[in-house]
């Protein structure tokens, strides 16, 4: 959680006070979640577009929530089986273990 010391923050701003996004993020489709009224609304802004300024999410209010949504890559790379040469690797390994015991 970050607080911050003015009243207006722009999300570029909160992004470079929490160090930014790395290359596994998506800077095309960052989701805000905000709250008036007790009525939730969700914004998606795009920095790698020019017209991001006129976006109404751009400027956070209070208690807005960020999420910078991860690369299929990043995705792919949390999982068990990261790619077809993990699946020929786990194959392999099953075939070996079979042709040693069976032997």
């Amino acid at each position: 959680m970050v607080q911050v010391e003015n009243e207006r923050i722009s999300v570029p701003e909160l992004l470079a006070t929490v160090g930014g996004i790395t290359y596994d993020g998506k800077r095309d489709n960052i989701l805000i979640i905000r709250e008036v009224d007790g009525v939730k609304s969700i914004g998606r802004v795009d920095m790698t577009s020019a017209d991001v300024f006129s976006n109404p999410f751009y400027y956070l209010k209070q208690n807005d929530i960020v999420y910078v949504e991860p690369t299929l890559k990043k995705v792919k790379s949390a999982g068990w089986v990261t790619s077809p040469m993990g699946l020929v690797s786990i194959g392999t390994t099953i075939f070996s273990l079979i042709i040693l015991f069976t032997r």
